[in-house]
């Protein structure tokens, strides 16, 4: 167990904080506002105008896992229920059968390797799919897109593993940008790293932990079992996010719930014997407390 106290002096600590994070994610997550502006500019390079000049797609597939099935699952809530497009994110190796020369596949992948993404990249051009690549520049992938002469982002080495949501995202706004799916506005890939660089301003390791709403987070997840309820397809992207993230980094399990339709098992939870405790009464029993819309 940890004492916050502890856990402060290392937050406020920019030596012990860097001695902690070798991997240096956190410095990674802080330029996630350059790391769109970077990849934004990448992707107007790659030619998706090869896959969009055709006009709009019968369906779009995303071949992705980890971050670029959380990229594809926010594409597909920006894009909701009334998209006009069919929309799907599948593992790989395959390809859904249906899919044929009508049809886009996207394969966003950090290191551009892989079973899962390669065979999935020849057997659209085998079939004649429209194939968009996002990985590593130099990658297998990267040839496999080349040889189609399908477009493909090139993502540059500095790229950081469990640091490359945006990176992988952002293309995907583009191309449904270009493909009419999505509003200039709603895509607006300028706003997002605007966006971003708020928030690193306001969280940024840098900051001092009084002021910092991240670490403020952090501390409070300390020994903690986190519970993360989401309201609709965006929110529930990014809890999806935030569990996998909190499980995979910091080795900490968390329990997610979609709401409106799981609600019932939310609040069950927060009141139950893992909850913590409320105030004694003065007869020195703790009264039963309920979660805000557990009525």
């Amino acid at each position: 167990m940890t004492s916050p106290e502890l856990a402060e002096e290392v937050l406020d600590d920019p030596e012990l904080l860097r001695a902690r994070d070798p991997r240096g994610l956190l410095p990674a997550v802080a330029g996630a506002g350059a790391q769109v502006r970077e990849t934004a500019a990448l992707t107007a390079e790659a030619g998706l105008g090869r896959v969009t000049d055709a006009g709009r797609p019968r369906g779009l597939v995303v071949v992705a896992r980890r971050e670029g099935a959380v990229a594809a699952s926010v594409l597909r809530a920006l894009l909701g229920p009334g998209s006009p497009v069919t929309v799907d994110v599948v593992p790989g190796p395959q390809l859904p059968v249906w899919m044929g020369a009508s049809d886009v596949v996207v394969i966003a992948t950090r290191t551009g390797a892989g079973h899962y993404a390669l065979a999935p990249a020849y057997e659209a051009a085998r079939r004649g799919v429209a194939v968009v690549g996002i990985g590593a520049e130099g990658a297998p992938l990267h040839a496999a897109c080349a040889s189609a002469r399908a477009p493909y982002v090139p993502l540059p080495p500095s790229r950081v593993q469990h640091t490359t949501l945006w990176s992988l995202l952002t293309p995907m706004l583009r191309l449904a940008t270009d493909l009419g799916l999505l509003s200039a506005e709603a895509a607006d890939t300028d706003a997002v790293a605007d966006a971003l660089d708020a928030v690193a301003a306001d969280c940024g390791p840098v900051v001092p932990t009084y002021a910092n709403p991240a670490k403020l987070l952090a501390l409070e997840l300390l020994d903690a079992l986190p519970v993360i309820a989401a309201e609709g397809p965006l929110a529930a992207a990014a809890a999806g996010r935030v569990a996998d993230q909190l499980a995979t980094l910091a080795g900490l399990p968390a329990t997610a719930f979609r709401l409106p339709d799981q609600r019932v098992a939310a609040c069950a939870v927060l009141g139950g014997p893992l909850a913590l405790p409320g105030p004694t009464t003065s007869s020195g029993t703790a009264p039963t407390t309920k979660a805000a819309g557990c009525g």
